[in-house]
């Protein structure tokens, strides 16, 4: 009999887990180090460096574990495609860049050795695909930059790409690649917080907070919880930071398509974990480890709401038409489809703002668009905190310098006609390049 937990849980169909019958819900008043506001990637993140360091912490979810952005993703955790080195290095120079991956590739080592184990981890290589043969250059170049950071890559002509995808004209594959199970990353990340003694709450939503008389007081309900610190990470959209509200004109928001296929006999992960095309729209996959393969897509921008789809949905069928093109063998069916929405800070770099109140208390406001940049994050709020130099604070201050995209995006109010202008004409304009020969 399937655990009735799983009915009604608004999260990929492809990720639902059997839940613990047990729901945590706060119900008397709590006091500790630092509260965190938001259940998702980030504030679970945070919350794991913070209760491993000692301090005491209590998580305020409003609704289910995974039910946020964090549970329709596609648990891809590339380091590769999350900092972008050759970007990285023009915005900061090399030696920021470097530290900026280095830090990357150690949190995503030590979290795959403690977490690992619980929540279907993969490593292993991703390949970037090209679909048009003036790619080809652009790849060269990334290689050369990926091992100038010593992060391995090789360039792969055609007759070098794996024989199970076809159709590409060059690749270059990228090394020490990881991939999870996106709930059950969170589920792990709350049972080692509960280890160090921390506490997480879920259905239970946030009414107000203040800052008074040294301290943070969160309401919920009838009951409070008072910190020395506060950490806002319930996602952009929901942020009450007015040091964010400049930042929120910088965010694009996007839309996509996500299917999972029924399991495959073949071995698909020995070649490669995930794989992308190069287009600008671009659509992407992974082999998860049980023989099914992931195909996803970002379509469109727009924000709508994340919901399960028949596997017969036009946009899902596009998606697998796709991706039959681009294999040598016979695609399973479809097992799942959904789309989900996501906004990308314009640079992709995650946001983070910090407001020193006095010597003891701090708010922080913490904002990612994937699960690599929370790891990071969660390191940054702990040096906060801390009251340690923070180099990555600085790094992902919502202050740091923008270019000249995003100060066209600055000037322009994100939640008006000219705001969803400048966003249609940008797809508008990656459509166009893409088709270019």
């Amino acid at each position: 009999m399937s655990n009735p937990n799983t009915q009604g849980w608004s999260v990929a169909p492809a990720w639902r887990i059997d839940r613990p019958s047990h729901l945590k819900q706060l119900s008397e008043n709590k006091r500790c180090h630092t509260a965190i506001i938001g259940g998702g990637i980030t504030g679970l993140a945070a919350a794991f460096r913070l209760a491993q360091s000692g301090k005491s912490v209590v998580v305020l979810e409003a609704a289910r574990l995974g039910e946020g952005s964090t549970g329709w993703c596609a648990g891809i955790l590339s380091k590769d495609t999350t900092v972008e080195l050759s970007i990285l290095e023009s915005a900061f120079g090399y030696d920021k860049a470097k530290f900026i991956a280095n830090q990357l590739v150690d949190l995503l080592k030590s979290h795959q050795l403690l977490l690992g184990q619980d929540c279907d981890w993969q490593s292993g290589n991703s390949i970037c695909l090209g679909a048009k043969a003036r790619h080809r250059k652009s790849f060269i170049e990334e290689v050369e930059t990926l091992n100038k950071f010593d992060s391995p890559a090789q360039f792969l002509e055609k007759n070098e790409i794996p024989k199970s995808l076809t159709g590409f004209s060059s690749a270059f594959q990228m090394g020490n690649e990881h991939a999870v199970h996106p709930v059950k990353l969170l589920v792990s990340f709350v049972k080692q917080i509960e280890s160090y003694g921390g506490e997480v709450f879920e259905k239970t939503p946030v009414d107000s907070w203040q800052y008074a008389g040294g301290q943070f007081i969160v309401n919920v309900g009838p009951h409070q919880v008072i910190a020395n610190n506060l950490i806002c990470s319930q996602g952009m959209k929901a942020s009450s930071s007015s040091e964010l509200e400049h930042f929120r004109r910088l965010l694009i928001p996007a839309n996509g398509h996500i299917f999972v296929t029924k399991p495959t006999e073949k071995d698909l992960s020995q070649s490669c974990i995930n794989f992308w095309d190069s287009l600008q729209l671009y659509h992407y996959g992974r082999y998860l480890p049980d023989g099914r393969i992931l195909v996803g897509g970002m379509d469109a921008p727009g924000l709508v709401p994340n919901t399960p789809l028949p596997a017969d949905n036009s946009q899902i069928s596009k998606l697998y038409q796709w991706a039959q093109e681009h294999h040598a063998f016979e695609l399973p069916v479809i097992e799942h489809a959904w789309r989900a929405s996501l906004t990308v800070p314009f640079d992709g770099m995650p946001v983070l703002a910090a407001r020193q109140l006095t010597s003891n208390n701090t708010l922080i406001t913490a904002v990612t668009d994937g699960i690599p940049s929370a790891l990071m994050l969660g390191q940054a709020i702990l040096e906060l905190v801390d009251k340690q130099k923070s180099e990555l604070h600085s790094l992902f201050s919502h202050e740091r310098r923008l270019s000249l995209a995003g100060k066209v995006l600055s000037k322009v109010p994100s939640k008006t006609f000219a705001g969803k202008f400048v966003h249609n004409a940008a797809f508008a304009a990656l459509a166009l390049w893409d088709a270019l020969p």
